[in-house]
């Protein structure tokens, strides 16, 4: 399993239990190369698409910037996990995003600090025990 992979693994969970109800229509942007959480999204039964430059090549991705991409008029959730800081104006997106919402639609935005991201964490991160708890650093209730 690459990083990027136990990566992903290791935050669906909070992710998961913060969208609505399948069959939801989901935005991930910025879903990167991996294509983020689209394939367990879709596994699932959503209706997820990915948002990305560097998109996997399939039906269910965009691979263009999110401020250029096509959205859809509605969706119920959208997931932005570690890519705000790829952005000229993380604001701009982040209200295009919630134009698109539904009311009591989710946004799920996971970011960290990467100059504050050594090898201690990593170890937290990636090699913490499963212990099904929530994270300490999920600020809004689960859905």
């Amino acid at each position: 399993m690459t990083p990027g992979e136990r990566w992903l693994a290791t935050l669906w969970p909070l992710v998961r239990t913060r969208l609505p109800a399948a069959p939801a229509r989901v935005v991930e942007v910025g879903c990167g190369p991996l294509g983020g959480f689209v394939p367990m999204l879709r596994d699932d039964g959503y209706d997820a698409v990915g948002i990305d430059p560097q998109a996997p090549k399939d039906a269910h991705y965009q691979r263009i910037e999110f401020e250029r991409a096509e959205l859809p008029d509605q969706v119920d959730a959208a997931i932005a996990s570690t890519s705000l800081h790829h952005v000229a104006d993380p604001a701009l997106v982040i209200d295009r995003i919630t134009s698109t919402l539904t009311s009591g639609g989710a946004l799920v935005v996971v970011e960290r600090a990467w100059e504050k991201f050594d090898e201690q964490n990593g170890r937290v991160v990636f090699q913490a025990p499963r212990t099904g708890r929530r994270s300490r650093l999920a600020t809004s209730p689960p859905r």
